[in-house]
């Protein structure tokens, strides 16, 4: 009997350091994780950026999404150019707004990319198109100088300014409102 007993501790001990697992994969799972991303220059001197991402939603986010509230995501590249004499000088600042949204009456899920609109059966979908960023070409406040480096910071984030005052306020205390690809940062040569 005793070892039966010590036994089941044993099992049941395993069994929580499975379930802690478990919840700790599907807890990182969440979020956005950048896959790729590529800038380049064009011979006028236009960059194009492209990139994916891996977004997923927590569920405090798919429950908002589907009870009307849309969920705007940011997509910022900052280019700088390295000066030891005074602050960096910015080069580029470009910023792009991508939202999704729910239509419960049509149960269809509709994702924005300025006024164009696309719309999906399923949230994967809507996902999908809202984390590929196709060649985008970006025009840079100054020209690119040659034999000169750039430092840029290209970041994906869900914009919580955007969302309603009760959840701007929720945001600022729980971690299921804040999805952040980290920022991905290089140095780059025209």
């Amino acid at each position: 009997m005793v070892s039966f007993t010590r036994h089941c501790r044993k099992a049941s001990g395993l069994f929580l350091l499975v379930m802690l697992t478990l919840v700790a994969r599907h807890a990182a799972a969440e979020g956005i994780e950048r896959v790729t991303s590529e800038v380049h220059a064009t011979a006028s001197g236009v960059l194009v950026l492209s990139a994916a991402y891996r977004v997923t939603l927590t569920p405090a986010l798919v429950d908002a999404l589907q009870h009307g509230v849309p969920l705007s995501f940011a997509l910022d590249l900052e280019m700088t150019q390295p000066r030891w004499y005074w602050f960096d000088k910015k080069m580029l600042d470009w910023h792009q707004e991508r939202r999704i949204t729910y239509n419960a009456l049509t149960r269809t899920y509709r994702y924005y990319l300025g006024s164009i609109y696309l719309t999906f059966n399923e949230l994967s979908e809507a996902l999908a198109a809202l984390s590929s960023v196709q060649p985008v070409s970006i025009t840079p406040d100054s020209p690119w100088k040659k034999d000169t480096v750039y430092r840029a910071i290209l970041t994906f984030r869900l914009d919580t300014s955007s969302l309603p005052k009760p959840f701007q306020l929720d945001a600022l205390y729980t971690s299921d409102w804040n999805l952040a690809a980290s920022p991905y940062e290089w140095t780059w040569h025209p």
